[in-house]
């Protein structure tokens, strides 16, 4: 699981907070479409790796916050509990300015 950095929040990467960003404005925007909200953010979570620029440790955390986001983006594929997979996706997707800047 992610964790802080000493009880800081870590640096990220521009790409990365922007990407997280528009996760953020998709998640809330199509809560009532999740099929379509899932593709968006299979989009976005893509160019979230592509662009990513940060090393080290931070990188390191990057990816232990974006594993389980992989996870419950897949999750929208086919659902059957779709709201509440929605709602699950868009507060971890509001968890990422406790560990991240």
């Amino acid at each position: 699981p992610v964790q802080l950095n000493n009880g800081k929040r870590w640096q990220a990467d521009s790409a990365t907070n922007e990407s997280i960003r528009k996760m953020q404005q998709l998640a809330s925007q199509r809560p009532g479409n999740p099929s379509v909200a899932g593709q968006e953010l299979q989009k976005q979570f893509k160019v979230l790796l592509k662009e990513c620029t940060m090393q080290g440790p931070a990188h390191e955390q990057r990816h232990a916050y974006l594993r389980p986001l992989q996870s419950k983006i897949k999750s929208l594929e086919n659902c059957t509990d779709c709201q509440s997979k929605m709602e699950d996706l868009n507060s971890y997707l509001h968890t990422y300015s406790d560990y991240f800047q």
